[in-house]
């Protein structure tokens, strides 16, 4: 779904993609007859397996605590602990957005 067409944009510049990514935006038909293009993935729910393949078990064990046995207008002290031991390497911004679509995933 989404996830692939995020994947997709970020290699699509690479020769061996240019092509796909090319025949996904403007001939579909070319890859599979009922293949009607870029709107027909998009609208594949992605499945929450591959949502949690970048969260560690650790990570994903947390934020299912968090979302279940945390009491609401309790949550500040874990949401802080749970930022300063996972979010703290440069790739912070793009695990934060992967956390955020793993919970309302």
């Amino acid at each position: 779904g989404r996830d692939f067409i995020r994947l997709l944009q970020g290699v699509a510049k690479i020769p061996e993609f240019i092509d796909l990514w090319r025949d996904i935006l403007y001939s579909p038909q070319k890859l599979s007859p009922s293949f009607t293009g870029i709107l027909q993935i998009l609208s594949v729910r992605t499945s929450r397996r591959f949502l949690a393949s970048r969260l560690t078990p650790d990570m994903e064990a947390r934020l299912s605590f968090l979302a279940t046995q945390v009491k609401f207008g309790q949550h500040q002290r874990y949401q802080t602990w749970f930022a300063k031991r996972f979010f703290t390497g440069p790739e912070t911004q793009t695990l934060v957005c992967d956390c955020i679509r793993y919970i309302c995933g």
